[in-house]
């Protein structure tokens, strides 16, 4: 599914994978999303199973087949949802919708898990991209909601490769979650284009309901992974939890 915005030009594909697989701002000539991994992607959703020695039912759902959205389209914004049922467990759904502004290069991502199954779902967990894969050749920096992190080299693929790691961790940002206490998590990638610094910034603003949450950006040597963490708190029978990630891309122009 791809729409074109005055600003921006953003793709979703519904499946393997599952997320945002293009994403440029007017006149941007490198794509912030990487070539064969997804911005804004779910990749893991599991729960624990009550009883001892049972593993966790998980799901990378950044590999799953969603199926076309429902499509909802005002004056100043497009909307895409994506849902699939029985996951996991009968009764169990989860769903996916980007809110896209049609008035600035902006957007969010919502993630719902909706337990209508007859159990408890103890401590969900799901991985979501934060903004997720970027453009590996081409981002020079990432940030948290405390510190960015620039590379010596042209890009961290390059950076990978000169120091020959496979995979090590750039930036992460813990927060202990308070239930009434607000802290804002962020995920920032920085791409630079010549005189041109595009910038995608994605950020989630924590409740304090979450048991466990943090952000981080961890360097491989075949991609860039920036994921936000989130461990949620018992879903009951008959109940549904969200959660949005608000994103951002700008330009700015360097003398």
């Amino acid at each position: 599914m791809r729409v074109t915005f005055p600003d921006y030009t953003i793709e979703v594909s519904h499946g393997s994978p599952f997320g945002i697989t293009s994403l440029q701002l007017t006149r941007q000539f490198v794509n912030f999303a990487d070539a064969q991994l997804p911005l804004a992607d779910w990749e893991w959703f599991w729960f624990g199973v009550p009883g001892r020695g049972r593993p966790d039912r998980s799901i990378k759902l950044l590999q799953a087949e969603w199926g076309l959205p429902l499509i909802e389209q005002r004056e100043d914004l497009v909307s895409l949802t994506y849902r699939r049922s029985d996951v996991l467990l009968e009764g169990v759904a989860v769903e996916v919708v980007f809110l896209l502004s049609a008035l600035r290069s902006q957007f969010d991502v919502t993630y719902t898990i909706d337990n209508q199954s007859d159990r408890i779902l103890p401590a969900p967990y799901v991985m979501v991209g934060f903004p997720g894969f970027a453009n590996h050749r081409w981002v020079s920096a990432v940030a948290s909601a405390h510190e960015e992190r620039q590379t010596a080299y042209s890009s961290f693929w390059v950076e990978a490769r000169e120091l020959s790691l496979q995979d090590y961790l750039l930036l992460r940002h813990d927060v202990a979650p308070e239930p009434g206490r607000e802290q804002e998590l962020k995920g920032e990638v920085v791409i630079s284009q010549g005189s041109r610094v595009f910038t995608l910034s994605s950020s989630f603003l924590s409740q304090g309901e979450e048991l466990a949450v943090y952000s981080a950006h961890t360097n491989k040597d075949h991609y860039l992974t920036s994921h936000l963490y989130l461990t949620n708190r018992d879903l009951p029978s008959g109940s549904s939890r969200s959660m949005t990630i608000h994103y951002v891309a700008g330009v700015a122009v360097i003398d």
